[in-house]
């Protein structure tokens, strides 16, 4: 299902953005044999980001744009515009999804997803920008979907942000997505653990799709007991 990750011809320099620090990565060689070519991190002031889904992420664009420049001339990439771009997991959610597969909701699917995700992320769905991946049918028939959200705020200060750098930023999306990307198209059962400023998600992979996906929120002393919790109960 990760499909659209890991085989289009996509930017081959990476920009990881994080509570605490940016991430600079440029990789080279083939999908299937690649190595990390250049790479630098740069540690950010407590505050310039604060991932959220719902609030203003960047205290200061000029400030950021500063030490993503220096993350970026550091790894020695100043010459790269085309870029892909991981967010942090705060900003954005993603859940799974089921409808009914029933002929005479083709037609209002898109309604049918929009309200799921309502119910799921708690915003209205003009207020966000959606994307959904078709996973198939679970075991008793029902259309089952990956869906990741953003809200438009939000994801208009990080493209303003590669705007005004002059970056094309290819592709913006959730860490814990680009990190389960990872698992995609692998035998057996996997568990991704991404861990964030305000916890972890947990996205159980099988057979290289996603079977759940929990977002936990705790403290860094939490996370280990959390888990535990976590693969408890599933």
């Amino acid at each position: 299902m990760f499909s659209f990750l890991t085989k289009p011809h996509l930017p081959s320099n990476s920009i990881g953005l994080e509570k605490d620090f940016v991430t600079a990565v440029s990789i080279e060689g083939s999908r299937q044999n690649f190595r990390i070519n250049r790479a630098a991190t740069v540690d950010l002031p407590a505050g310039l980001i604060n991932p959220s889904f719902t609030e203003k992420n960047i205290s200061s664009q000029a400030n950021l744009r500063v030490y993503i420049e220096e993350a970026i001339g550091a790894a020695g990439l100043l010459d790269k515009k085309r870029w892909s771009v991981s967010l942090p997991a705060s900003s954005c959610r993603s859940s799974l999804l089921t409808v009914e597969n029933d002929p005479s909701l083709k037609k209002k699917l898109e309604e049918v997803l929009d309200w799921k995700a309502e119910q799921s992320f708690g915003v209205p769905a003009r207020q966000m920008r959606i994307s959904w991946y078709s996973l198939g049918t679970d075991t008793q028939g029902k259309a089952r979907y990956f869906a990741s959200a953003i809200r438009l705020e939000v994801l208009e200060e990080y493209e303003a942000l590669f705007e005004g750098m002059g970056l094309n930023a290819g592709l913006i999306i959730t860490k814990p997505v680009a990190e389960a990307s990872w698992l995609a198209d692998k035998l057996g059962d996997r568990l991704l653990i991404s861990e964030q400023s305000d916890g972890f998600t947990g996205i159980l992979m099988r057979a290289g799709t996603p079977s759940f996906i929990r977002n936990v929120n705790c403290s860094a002393e939490q996370i280990y007991d959390e888990i535990y919790r976590l693969l408890l109960f599933y």
